[in-house]
């Protein structure tokens, strides 16, 4: 050995951590000494070429198998003179090149030669450039080279290599350097901007372009004499080792959302320890613009111009309005490395955030939410759902294409709110007319218990006698067209292609029964749990007596279409239908027979074909059936025989009902166009009522008493207490629904967020309309569902994000080590043959040190 002196070698760490990276390297040394530039004697040299930029600041942090190496931009904002009165920028920063050595004159990069083979240049081992379309060669060409100016990879300003042995020396150096006279795409002028005239022959690039790039210089000096190593402020000395026993890597911060809803990332990773400060909070802020659209086809862009990250804990600005973490990495700043990847400049769907959120775990139609390409405003929103009116949709003129649509007001079960901001908006309401909204039929067990069916399979229920109602689910498509309850839990529903809807907990849940037809029924009876009918086009007549778990056919003895059935009894029954059909049974359903009253007999072919639609008995006696071109005939003799009844005009009568109001019958018949004519004794004289609506009746009930309800287009619900004196829209607004239609397709209702964007008021900015499922298991959103709506945005004003250094964030050394854990010390090389690649060369008159190396100690020992 060639000394006796033993050291801990220097590792170039900042002090507060030198005990963890200390990495336990035990070195018997020599003369040989390393200086940084700021050492005394040491100054940085400026070049001679005013060309060349400066050489940045260089950091390096060793590690475990790798060594860290990061600097600051101060070379980015660099003019060249060279190109004063060229109509170029001065400012022609490039990139970064970062050379690799294990030596401090960089021996092992200096491998570049001309096309002589006369080595001219370094190599780096990586090579980072602005994207800016200025790549590949310069035109130019130095001493026989053509300048690599980069790919356009971008510009990152730190570089972890991991293609170190531990224990062994390195230097590594960065560089700045200019694209020199490039212009993207090294782009060659046509015509000669003297005369005018086009070149003849044409330029060639080298011809254009003389000014070759230039990079800075590798600050490093040898004094021979005393075997001095000066390093400048781009090139450091390093020695990769393993950690100390018990050492811990500290952990990235985790980033919290303040405020906002940004969609991009933003995390903060741990580069250098010693400069991370421990107990600071930091907060981050964005300022954003919006960039208007050329056309009205174009979206306007939402732009986060720039962000700044505040030191919270001592009022420190790291970053102020910084706008270059769009296109660059960012500086590292308190040993810290700030990504922030956003989402874009135009607003989209979050769909990971964007849900339903059922009150009853139903599975709801499927949503779609949709920007407008032209106002994409950020924000995001909820929809509340109820099952009575909760809102009124604006006004809204709607253009699609060259149309332009008038969507109305309307009373919708539905309230929009953004989110973002906190408020109720407005909003318009496409009600699909293709979708059903008609309730077909409404039945009350008694004054407070009711049903109301319709189209698409809807279904309403009420327990205050029609004042409120709520919607249930049936789990059809299938238009209802009549619904029956024997009690208050068990319930039937008949409609299109046969289809008939069983509940047994007042219309809670409901299964289907197979009915053994496709035909439409129209209307359905049971005069017990068990025992009922139903009926339909084509002179189907179907019977139950298992409470429709099977049900088979009866010869009609017809094969017109059946419309309305009713019993007076348990015995005695009517079906009324097509052509003044009408059957008539007196033994419960068991056989049916044709009947034609005697009064219909000797009547004109007229009466005999107009269609009854409705056959009502209001006790064994007392019974009406009314149909086409107002026709109302009664009986009171249980349907013995019949007489015609005046009507007001000959509008089509769809449903009649009566109700005994002690000293008179009092009755009703509802049709087309609001349609609503009452007579209070018994038929003998029937008079105009005005419903108040213009749509189409088709359902009536009466409660007792003075109560009664009519069903309708729309959908409508009208009742009265007063027995018709006043009639009262109950509701007729329009839920949000989705329908598959008997095609197949499916069609939605729209809804339509009118919001201020930016200088404009009242701008449809987001719409909303769903999907059902194709097998039918999804539903219409009803009471206390919800629908949050999320985007995907840019940051903006609006976002702030707080990070906190904290004790995870710093490393940290086991205090308490196991017992044997010196096992673990390693003495490197073993054996010691002569030399190893771990010592280092002396540059001066003494002689190379000796050295062996510790590895696995402890952070403290002796």
């Amino acid at each position: 050995m060639k000394s006796n002196v033993m050291r801990v070698n220097d590792v170039m760490v900042p002090q507060r951590f030198a005990w963890i990276a200390l990495a336990a390297i035990l070195t018997f040394v020599g003369n040989t000494q390393t200086q940084a530039q700021n050492a005394a004697g040491y100054q940085y040299v400026t070049p001679t070429d005013p060309s060349i930029p400066p050489p940045p600041m260089l950091r390096v942090i060793p590690g475990n198998g790798r060594v860290t190496l990061y600097w600051d931009d101060s070379a980015e904002s660099f003019e060249d003179p060279a190109l004063v009165g060229q109509n170029r920028s001065l400012r022609n920063f490039e990139g970064y090149k970062i050379y690799k050595s294990t030596d401090p004159e960089f021996l092992d990069a200096f491998r570049i030669t001309d096309n002589q083979g006369n080595v001219q240049g370094y190599r780096p081992i990586v090579q980072f450039d602005r994207r800016n379309s200025i790549r590949g060669y310069h035109p130019a060409s130095i001493n026989g080279m053509r300048y690599w100016v980069g790919a356009d990879t971008g510009i990152e300003r730190f570089y972890i290599d991991t293609q170190v042995q531990n224990g062994r020396t390195y230097y590594y150096a960065v560089v700045a350097y200019t694209h020199g006279d490039a212009l993207p795409g090294f782009a060659t002028p046509l015509v000669n901007p003297q005369t005018g005239q086009i070149y003849d022959p044409p330029l060639f690039p080298s011809e254009v372009y003389k000014h070759s790039p230039r990079e800075s210089l590798i600050d490093t000096r040898i004094d021979r004499t005393t075997g001095q190593i000066f390093l400048g402020r781009n090139v450091v000395e390093v020695i990769p080792n393993e950690p100390v026993l018990g050492y811990s890597e500290p952990e990235n911060p985790t980033v919290r959302r303040i405020s906002g809803s940004a969609g991009g990332e933003i995390t903060v990773q741990i580069i250098d320890p010693a400069e991370v400060r421990l107990g600071n909070e930091y907060t981050l802020t964005f300022q954003d613009t919006i960039i208007p659209g050329s056309t009205i086809l174009d979206p306007d862009l939402v732009v986060t111009r720039s962000f700044s990250l505040t030191n919270s804990t001592t009022g420190e600005v790291i970053f102020d309005r910084d706008e270059r973490f769009r296109e660059e990495q960012l500086q590292i700043r308190e040993g810290m490395l700030l990504r922030i990847s956003n989402s874009g400049d135009t607003v989209s769907v979050n769909t990971e955030l964007s849900k339903w959120t059922s009150a009853e775990n139903r599975l709801i139609h499927r949503f779609n939410f949709g920007v407008n390409t032209r106002f994409s405003k950020l924000a995001d929103y909820r929809i509340e759902f109820f099952d009575g009116v909760a809102g009124r949709s604006t006004e809204t003129q709607l253009r699609v294409g060259n149309l332009t649509t008038t969507l109305p007001a309307e009373d919708v079960n539905f309230r929009v709110f953004n989110t973002s901001s906190g408020e109720e908006i407005p909003f318009g309401f496409f009600a699909n007319p293709q979708i059903p909204r008609d309730l077909r039929d409404v039945f009350f067990l008694n004054d407070q218990l009711g049903w109301a069916v319709g189209g698409a399979g809807q279904l309403r229920v009420t327990s205050n006698g029609g004042v409120d109602w709520r919607a249930a689910n049936t789990g059809t498509d299938q238009r209802l067209v009549d619904v029956h309850f024997t009690d208050a839990d068990f319930g039937w529903a008949a409609g299109t292609n046969g289809v008939m809807m069983h509940t047994q907990d007042g219309g809670d849940t409901w299964f289907e029964q197979a009915t053994g037809t496709t035909t439409n029924l129209t209307s359905v009876y049971f005069l017990s749990r068990t025992r009922g009918f139903a009926i339909g086009d084509n002179g189907v007549l179907i019977q139950t007596s298992d409470g429709g778990e099977s049900w088979s056919s009866v010869n009609a003895g017809t094969t017109r279409d059946l419309y309305g059935i009713d019993f007076a009894d348990q015995n005695n029954g009517f079906i009324v239908g097509q052509a003044t059909t009408i059957l008539r049974t007196t033994d419960g359903g068991n056989t049916w027979t044709i009947v034609l009253p005697a009064e219909l007999q000797g009547g004109s072919a007229a009466d005999r074909l107009r269609i009854q639609t409705s056959v009502n008995f209001l006790n064994a006696t007392h019974g009406w059936m009314v149909g086409f071109s107002g026709v109302i005939w009664a009986t009171t003799n249980g349907g013995a025989t019949w007489s015609r009844q005046p009507s007001v005009n000959n509008t089509r009568l769809n449903k009649v009902a009566f109700v005994d109001a002690g000293d008179r019958y009092v009755g009703w018949a509802i049709g087309p166009n609001g349609h609503l004519i009452a007579t209070n004794n018994g038929g003998e004289s029937w008079f105009a009522q005005p419903s108040g609506v213009l749509t189409e009746l088709f359902g009536i009930a009466t409660l007792g008493g003075a109560n009664v309800v009519i069903v309708g287009q729309g959908p409508t619900i009208l009742n009265t207490v007063n027995l018709g004196i006043d009639w009262n829209l109950t509701t007729t607004e329009k839920r949000f629904r989705s329908y598959v239609d008997p095609g197949g397709q499916a069609r939605s209702d729209e809804i339509y967020f009118i919001e201020d964007f930016g200088t404009e008021t009242n701008v449809i900015t987001w719409k909303v309309s769903l999907t059902p499922d194709a097998r039918g298991l999804s539903v219409d959103p009803g009471e206390g569902d919800i629908l949050e709506l999320v985007t995907i945005k840019p940051f903006t004003r609006a976002d702030v994000y707080r990070f906190s250094i904290e004790a995870n964030n710093v490393p940290r050394v086991e205090g308490q080590l196991p017992a044997d854990a010196l096992k673990d010390v390693r003495v490197v090389p073993n054996p010691y043959l002569v030399t190893h690649i771990g010592e280092r060369r002396s540059y001066g008159p003494n002689e190379p040190q000796n050295e062996l190396h510790f590895i696995n100690l402890p952070a403290q020992c002796t």
